[in-house]
């Protein structure tokens, strides 16, 4: 089921084939923190969550990165940030608590 929507049902998601690559690719990942820049509304993020130990989605849009935190409200191992990875100034990394 989170291999849904498709890029055909929801042009801003990543295609369905696109889901189901990162599972055959990374199926033993659970020990690993993933960076996700552009998470959008939560879809790849749900995936990813299962697939690594720790997910760090990075969305500019306050209210579309409020969407993926209620999509993914079920799941632990999700860290939201709303960073434009452009614009802002990515020392946010240098002195949080997320450990890499």
């Amino acid at each position: 089921a989170d291999l849904r929507p498709d890029k055909k049902d929801d042009a801003w998601t990543t295609s369905s084939r696109f889901k189901h690559d990162l599972v055959e690719i990374f199926p033993h990942s659970k020990n690993e923190t993933v960076l996700e820049l552009g998470a959008h509304v939560g879809h790849c993020t749900r995936v990813l969550s299962r697939l690594f130990g720790a997910v760090i989605a990075v969305e500019h849009s306050e209210p579309v990165l409020d969407t993926n935190v209620k999509r993914t409200s079920d799941l632990s191992n999700i860290v939201h940030l709303n960073l434009h990875t452009v614009l802002d100034d990515w020392s946010v990394f240098s002195h949080s608590r997320i450990s890499v």
